[in-house]
């Protein structure tokens, strides 16, 4: 059945969102859905069905727990153990790790408009500033066609963009048009690519490299893969690298199957050390169910032993976090959070 190839990659990307949600787990800080009617005494956004002091705005599921002082400053049932000299990947910090492996991986969605519209060309931005381009991309595009596309102070739709971005097509086959067989790959380099939110405020810019590949066979399988060398990412409170990264995901229109992979290095002046991640058993799961059923993502320090395993469990209502703080092979730290309690 012949699909319009941008509508393929939207569907695409939406079920990766789906699937993604197998790394964004940590970040409900394990918080639980309480009743409405619930008090919250000390105002600091979690009521007494979670919050194990509801006296002291200091307590609750949301913050940092401190090791070694006795008190258990996130509700997690008992103060965090100080192994000597804890490691990079923590009890704590898994969280902060998983959310920002997760902003990488959404990375795709963000450049929709580049796969919808490869046909960019010189312009007056809606509210302001310009687009400027050099080069063309082809309508089919073909082998090789390559623009870079220069955005000078360019205002639309609350969205100020400014800097430098080449796409390159590296692949593409004759069915263009969304028929499979049929491929596309787009090399794209960002050249302090920066976006800024005017009504939030926010600032992103990025540099770096990326390589889109987007692909179906004519039993149903499709495929999109977003891997690099290197791509950064800077804004005002944080700078994060992303190296030798790739996210791969397989969906079959057919049977509902879909599988995901996450590989790569992570650098952030958040997180401290460098961690690198791998998927070691790769996330399965049907559209017939919400959540991944099966999978395993290796989370491990660059400078010491700590580690940290995200188990997606068999009843795809739960998923198990362990964490191995001071790299002695045990993980000392276990938890199953119910996919329910997820934001």
């Amino acid at each position: 059945m012949k699909r319009e190839l941008s509508v393929i990659i939207k569907f695409i990307f939406l079920t990766a969102i789906l699937a993604l949600g197998v790394v964004s787990i940590i970040g409900s800080g394990g918080g639980g859905g309480g009743g409405t009617t619930l008090i919250d005494n000390d105002n600091d956004g979690f009521n007494s069905s979670v919050d194990c002091d509801d006296n002291n705005p200091a307590i609750n599921p949301g913050v940092n727990e401190i090791c070694g002082n006795g008190i258990d400053e996130d509700c997690s049932g008992a103060d965090l153990i100080c192994p000597g000299g804890i490691g990079t990947v923590n009890q704590d910090n898994i969280k902060e790790i998983t959310e920002r492996i997760l902003a990488f991986a959404f990375l795709g969605e963000g450049f929709l408009g580049n796969l919808e519209d490869l046909q960019i060309t010189d312009h007056a931005c809606l509210d302001g500033g310009n687009v400027a381009t050099t080069g063309s991309i082809n309508d089919p595009p073909t082998l090789n066609d390559t623009i870079t596309v220069t955005y000078n102070n360019c205002q639309e739709f609350g969205v100020i963009t400014d800097g430098t971005m080449t796409m390159t097509i590296t692949q593409v086959s004759a069915n263009f048009d969304g028929t499979p067989p049929y491929n596309l790959t787009i090399d794209i380099e960002y050249n302090d690519l920066s976006s800024e939110d005017v009504n939030l405020g926010l600032v992103s810019i990025t540099s770096g490299d990326m390589a889109i590949s987007v692909s179906e066979d004519i039993a149903g399988k499709m495929s999109v893969m977003i891997q690099g060398n290197s791509l950064t990412q800077q804004s005002e409170d944080e700078v994060e690298t992303l190296s030798d990264y790739l996210i791969e995901l397989t969906y079959n229109w057919i049977t509902g199957d879909q599988s995901l992979d996450l590989n790569g290095t992570l650098d952030s002046t958040l997180i401290g050390d460098p961690v690198s991640y791998n998927t070691t058993t790769l996330f399965t799961g049907n559209d017939s169910m919400e959540n991944p059923t099966a999978g395993v993502l290796h989370v491990t320090s660059n400078i010491d032993n700590s580690q940290a395993l995200l188990t997606a469990l068999a009843d795809g209502v739960s998923l198990q976090v362990e964490v191995d703080a001071d790299g002695d092979g045990e993980y000392e730290y276990v938890d199953l959070i119910p996919w329910l309690d997820l934001p």
